[in-house]
């Protein structure tokens, strides 16, 4: 049991630092009157960055198989954030994008469980 919460540990604390950067990006988003593109792109750059840091603490934590413990963090953390955009979106979600981001993020989250296992 304490080794499941270990594994939950990084995902969800990096699920309130994804929320925390993205409030932030908003605001100065807000202030700089950036596209609805630029806005976009940024949210993608930072959850794409908040998967593979998770990943690779995950991973350096993990006695081994760190790539396997990497996604699973990824898969958690995605899940996460994929539920919170859908309860923000209020229900309108473009399922091609969410075709493409989930493989992304399972990707940059097995790319950051080797990073992290070869950090020990």
């Amino acid at each position: 049991m304490q080794r499941l919460l270990r594994k939950l540990f990084y995902p969800a604390v990096f699920s309130g630092v994804y929320l925390a950067v993205v409030f932030l990006f908003s605001v100065c988003a807000y202030y700089l009157d950036m596209t609805d593109e630029a806005l976009s792109v940024g949210a993608f750059v930072i959850s794409v960055g908040c998967v593979l840091i998770c990943s690779i603490l995950t991973g350096k934590i993990s006695e081994k198989n760190g790539w396997l413990e990497g996604m699973f963090s990824g898969m958690i953390f995605t899940g996460i954030i994929f539920v919170i955009s859908v309860l923000l979106s209020s229900g309108d979600v473009d399922i091609l994008k969410v075709a493409v981001r989930i493989p992304l993020f399972l990707l940059t989250s097995f790319i950051g469980g080797i990073m992290g296992i070869n950090l020990k």
